[in-house]
């Protein structure tokens, strides 16, 4: 291949072995051919490296990089870029799918305005219990999203986004410290350095829910937002309105670890732990079901543990502890204040 493509398809892989064949399969399917799929395998240990090889001999346009050691998503992402030769990244997750229009109708949002740098997309949750459901409302209609919004809403940009190759130039890859959150981070980067986000409502993918994704352990996700959003706080420290809608964001979050953590100490029997995290709840959410639960945990845990298992067991949450994939399913469980919903890759 002497032509540079127009596209340059990421795409990290670890231990993707049962999806990772439909997912190419729908890159190749594009209606805009001009691309190249790059896919690194990042240290798997199933059959990851020898799907993605089999695909590599079926189309000059595939290419399949290794790395020695498992450095998540950030580390294979940074290792496609460096060898990317498209003008437009394009972000495929290794379990997730397109539609045959996906970049053909990207593109033309980018090619259209000019002033734009990312498109961020639309699709279907696969699985979970928003199976069929859009991840955003449905529309026609594309509009831009502000920094103020990427830090007021955190999956406000989706991870299958189309972004021009001057982003990445500008402000370098993704954060290879962060173990999640890392698109999150590069986002807000990406937004405070002046890029232009154009969100495309329809939805031209499937996004894949799974309960063994590197996002399911819902007390990591809320620690990993809030260490992105201290960061984004020194970035900001110059936006009035910016910085104040980081701190909110911290406050909210900061109510959410606090209740995970406390179902989390609980359901593994840690009673005293459980009792800490519920009394700091309560401190700072001062309300009736923040106190009951304080009281529970302090004086009859056994209890509560009981009641909360029988309520999550009634309402399908069967992996107690797991981030759901239902809005504020918190609430579901009465002994539970209501939990804030979030994307799960954020």
């Amino acid at each position: 291949m002497n032509k540079r493509p127009t596209v340059s398809i990421i795409t990290p892989a670890y231990n993707a072995s049962a999806f990772l064949s439909q997912t190419v399969a729908s890159a190749l399917a594009q209606t805009w051919s001009d691309f190249e799929v790059l896919i690194v395998d990042d240290s798997s240990s199933d059959d990851t490296l020898k799907i993605a090889r089999s695909w590599e001999r079926t189309d000059p346009r595939i290419r399949v990089f290794t790395r020695p050691h498992n450095g998540g998503p950030s580390a294979a992402r940074n290792t496609a870029i460096a060898q990317a030769r498209g003008e437009y990244f394009a972000l495929l997750d290794s379990d997730d799918l397109w539609h045959p229009t996906f970049l053909e109708n990207q593109l033309a949002v980018l090619r259209g305005r000019r002033a734009a740098d990312v498109v961020t997309g639309n699709a279907y949750n696969m699985g979970g219990g928003l199976h069929g459901q859009p991840m955003n409302p449905l529309g026609s209609t594309c509009r831009e999203i502000s920094l103020l919004e990427i830090l007021e809403r955190e999956n406000s940009i989706f991870i299958m986004s189309v972004l021009r190759r001057a982003v990445v130039d500008r402000i370098g890859g993704f954060d290879e410290t962060l173990p999640l959150n890392e698109d999150y981070d590069f986002w807000i980067r990406a937004a405070h350095a002046g890029f232009v986000f154009i969100h495309n409502p329809v939805p031209l993918g499937h996004y894949r829910r799974r309960p063994d994704s590197m996002s399911a352990n819902e007390l990591h996700m809320v620690t990993g937002i809030m260490r992105v959003l201290r960061r984004a706080r020194d970035l900001c420290a110059d936006r009035p309105r910016e910085l104040a809608a980081i701190d909110r964001q911290l406050a909210r979050f900061e109510k959410q670890r606090l209740l995970v953590s406390g179902k989390t100490n609980l359901v593994s029997r840690n009673f005293s732990a459980a009792a800490d995290d519920f009394d700091s709840l309560f401190g700072v959410r001062r309300d009736f079901m923040s106190a009951a639960l304080s009281r529970a945990s302090r004086y009859v845990p056994a209890m509560l543990l009981w009641a909360y298992r029988m309520k999550c067991a009634l309402t399908g949450r069967t992996r107690v502890g797991l981030a759901s994939t239902r809005p504020n399913s918190g609430a579901a469980c009465a002994w539970f204040p209501a939990e804030v919903d979030h994307d799960d890759r954020v």
